[in-house]
């Protein structure tokens, strides 16, 4: 695996990596729903990917808020 910074910053695979990492998943997850519908069969699973969320001050000064998705804390009155 590949990264461009120390922490939360895109991240680049290798195939291998990326057919270990399913398999995982796959495997573990199985497992989980398997035992929480044996005690409750309402247990829904999802899987949920999103976007890496890198702070500002972490993104280049090449780049305005106009090229990349910002999310701002805004305080209400």
């Amino acid at each position: 695996m590949l990264s461009i910074l120390n922490v939360n910053s895109l991240v680049h695979w290798e195939e291998c990596e990326i057919l270990r990492r399913e398999e995982f998943i796959r495997h573990f997850s199985k497992g989980v729903r398997a035992f929480l519908r044996s005690i409750n069969p309402a247990w829904d699973m999802r899987r949920v990917e999103a976007p890496t969320l890198i702070p500002c001050h972490m993104i280049s000064d090449a780049y305005e808020n106009a090229d990349i998705s910002v999310q701002e804390k805004i305080t209400l009155k």
